[in-house]
């Protein structure tokens, strides 16, 4: 009879042996308060001057718009969903950026900190409309000049990341692109009111390329996790690309 064959070390491993947390310090739970504190000083800030502001009554600033106006519920309906979106993929990114930092991978680092700093811009603005009327109105231009602004910021991330972007799925940032282009093409080129089909095309396009960037930077950080965990490289060594993680 053959030996029975001896159990690998990580086999005979109970559960939950690697997780290296522990119960909080009392240091660590004051450094958590210290936190907490600051960012409820900034909530307390915009909560005092939305009290102290005599420009619009307080429940205009407070209220969800749908209610406060008494339309539907349902009005701005999609335009919620792509905020959704615009978050998603704006925290992602910032969790892989963190994350890649960690473990020394340099090239995804710089990539994803400046997606989530791309993101976050893309999102304020798609929220409180600063190309579409703020800049505008503050400045007396058109809405073209901020967007250019925002295309050239986009094309700058794109080409300094390039490299590293194609270890991605690049085809969903792809995907992404072409909605905008087409939702700014449509903005910008066809005259009309937004109604009908004109606001079917520019607003389901940007929605369409909000989800696809959402994909995309989900994607992307759960594949550099994966690759860190399964690879256990907290050296500068570059990811593989994505497809092969995958795998």
């Amino acid at each position: 009879m053959s030996p029975r064959p001896r159990m690998s070390d990580r086999a005979r491993r109970r559960p939950g042996r690697s997780d290296r947390r522990h119960a909080r310090r009392a240091g660590e739970r004051a450094s958590t308060l210290a936190a907490l504190a600051g960012v409820w000083s900034i909530g307390l800030v915009i909560l005092g001057f939305v009290q102290i502001q005599s420009e619009a009554p307080v429940e205009l600033l407070l209220v969800d718009p749908a209610l406060s106006s008494g339309v539907p519920w349902y009005a701005g309906l999609v335009t919620s969903l792509a905020a959704i979106g615009w978050t998603t993929a704006t925290v992602s990114a910032a969790i892989g950026g963190r994350v890649c930092r960690w473990v020394g991978r340099r090239g995804a680092t710089t990539m994803l900190r400046g997606a989530a700093l791309l993101f976050a811009l893309l999102t304020l603005d798609d929220v409180f409309g600063f190309h579409a009327w703020v800049i505008p109105d503050a400045l007396g231009t058109t809405k073209l000049a901020p967007l250019s602004v925002t295309g050239a910021l986009g094309l700058a991330w794109l080409w300094e990341n390039r490299r590293e972007l194609l270890r991605t799925r690049v085809e969903l940032l792809a995907a992404a692109f072409a909605g905008f282009a087409v939702s700014v093409g449509t903005d910008l080129l066809v005259a009309g009111q937004d109604t009908g089909m004109r606001v079917m095309i520019e607003d389901g396009a940007k929605f369409l390329g909000v989800l696809a960037l959402a994909a995309w930077s989900t994607s992307t950080t759960f594949d550099l996790l994966r690759s860190v965990i399964t690879t256990g490289r907290t050296t500068t060594t570059e990811p593989e690309p994505a497809e092969m993680i995958s795998r």
